[in-house]
């Protein structure tokens, strides 16, 4: 699996949770797999995908860490 792991403010979190919606709509890309939890900094978001190009496109438009895990 292909995971892709953002961490940002509380209050951004919300906000960039409805984007991801849009933007995983729009490419037609499908999670595996989704896990939210609090971090020092605020929100760890982790998003796993099957496809390594969907995780890469995530990782790119939202500025997060790509991580190849089990």
């Amino acid at each position: 699996m292909f995971t892709v792991r953002l961490c940002v403010p509380v209050p951004a979190a919300g906000p960039l949770m409805g984007d991801m919606r849009v933007w995983l709509d729009r490419w037609r890309a499908v999670p595996a797999a989704f896990h939210c939890r609090e971090a020092s900094v605020g929100v760890e978001i982790e998003i796993g995908f099957n496809k390594e190009d969907d995780a890469e496109a995530c990782a790119e438009q939202f500025h997060g860490l790509m991580l190849v895990t089990d």
